[in-house]
Order: structure tokens, then sequence, then C-alpha cells
């Protein structure tokens, strides 16, 4: 990672890019305030701004992570050793590509999910094709879990669930939160700047998004349609697109062989 971040740093600054070590709030509509690493507080002012702060994984109220024993991805993906029985809250596709890599290398794998179908914002038969796939590999899959909390039991874990009205109890070497992520907008004053968000944190926008209550919002949904359906008539059809448009990115990297779902999904549309 750091040879990773030296090439970056030095391919931005080769283009002319001035790099500001510190950490940043908006000051107003055109302006931003760095509190560099030394401690030197400086504004700048710009035509545009441009806000990545990124995200940092959910952790529920009630739940402490270690990173050792109960950890989110960030911490999954450079682990030092491989646990014996990994139970995994949440089975967007966070939690579905980390549950296939450790019951790949040899964990037992538990996935815990509190809806009545994994990925649920996809369509129900894709939920179920994925779940046919993980299963077929030897993952557990706990449908319809409302976590409850989560205890210390011996050198492991355990995790608290209540279902159909009864407490059962699924243990665990190792537990990974897997449960989505939030916006690091909380403290970049955006009211400063007059940019609203929503409940969840993340940043509201304007007419670039589907979502939005633009006027344009049914015409833009349309043309985006209009691009999948010519993108699926040409032969062969570019996987590439079919996958990250259709599926917006969130299922298909964690199963390689998604793309047999998909285009069932597809072709009985």
């Amino acid at each position: 990672m750091a040879t990773i971040r030296t090439n970056l740093t030095k391919t931005l600054e080769r283009a002319g890019v001035t790099i500001i070590r510190g950490t940043g709030r908006l000051e107003g509509s055109q302006r931003v305030g760095v509190r560099e690493i030394n401690g030197v507080d400086r504004v700048l002012s710009g035509r545009d701004v441009i806000i990545a702060t990124g995200s940092d994984p959910f952790v529920p109220p009630g739940i402490e992570t270690d990173g050792r024993t109960v950890f989110t991805s960030d911490e999954a993906v450079s682990l030092e050793w491989l646990p014996r029985w990994l139970a995994i809250i949440g089975s967007g596709y966070i939690g579905l590509e980390f549950g296939q890599m450790y019951r790949r290398f040899g964990s037992e794998v538990t996935i815990i999910e509190r809806g009545p179908r994994l990925i649920a914002r996809e369509d129900e038969d894709v939920s179920a094709g994925v779940r046919d796939i993980v299963a077929g590999e030897g993952v557990r899959v706990e449908l319809g879990a409302e976590v409850a909390g989560v205890e210390t039991q011996g050198n492991g874990i355990a995790v608290v669930i209540k279902r159909d009205g009864a407490t059962t109890r699924i243990s665990g070497s190792h537990l990974l939160l897997a449960i989505g992520r939030v916006p690091n907008t909380g403290d970049l004053g955006l009211d400063r700047a007059g940019i609203a968000t929503d409940s969840r944190g993340y940043i509201t926008v304007d007419v670039v998004s589907l979502n939005s209550d633009h006027p344009q919002k049914a015409e833009l949904r349309a043309k985006f349609l209009d691009e999948i359906r010519r993108a699926f008539a040409s032969k062969p059809a570019p996987t590439n697109l079919l996958l990250d448009s259709f599926m917006k990115k969130e299922v298909t990297r964690c199963v390689p062989n998604l793309r047999k779902v998909v285009g069932a999904a597809v072709s009985r549309g």
C-alpha cells in the first residue's frame, strides 16, 4: 500500500496537482478550510469543490469491534490468521464476498441476515440463485435472524438472534460485521455551504441522480434504460455493462458464476 500511495502521489504531482495533507472542512460554497498536520490552519478557495471523503463500515450500537475477534471489512482484508468459524452479520455483496472467500480458504462460515433473503435489493430469483451458489460451497445461511447482541464465548463469540419469537445463539470463533457503510460527512461543515444530507448522512444530489425529485427524472431514467437495452441487444452483450449497470455493482463480484444467474434473470424479464 505504501508503494501504491507513493506512486499515486508522484503521478498527481507530475500532473500539476498540489497536495495538502491535513483535515478539511467547508467554510462556504467555494471555500475549504484545512488544518494541516503541522498545526497550521488555512483557507482555500476555488470555483468548484468536490467532496470525496469516502465512508466507514457501519458498527451497530451495542457491538464493539477489537480488530481481531470482532471486526469489519476494513480489517478482514488484512487478517494474518484464518478464522476457524467466521460468523458474518449482513448478506450484501461485502458479506457474500468475504463469506465465499473465507469458505474457500477453509473457514466454516455462517451468514446471518435479518431479512427473508440474501441481497434483498435484487430480484428474488437473483437472491435465490446466489443463495444456491454459496450454500453449494458449504456456507451456512441464517435468514430472518434479528441480531439481539454479541457475547464472548470461551475463545470465540456467540451472536444472539431472535427469530419467530425464539432466542438462539450462533457460535463462531470470529465475527465480521458487514451491515453496510456510513458516509464521512458528519464533521465537514456542510451546513456552511448550504449542503443538505438525508437521514443516513448521505449528501442529497441534483439532476444527475435517478433517485432525486428533479423534474427531468423520468427523462433521465428513460435514457438510462434505453442505453441498457441497446447494450443487451448488441452481439455479444458487453458483460461489464451488464454486470455493473444492471446489478448496480452490488452483487456480481462475490460469485464468479453469477453471470448465469444474471442472464437467466434478464431473459425472464
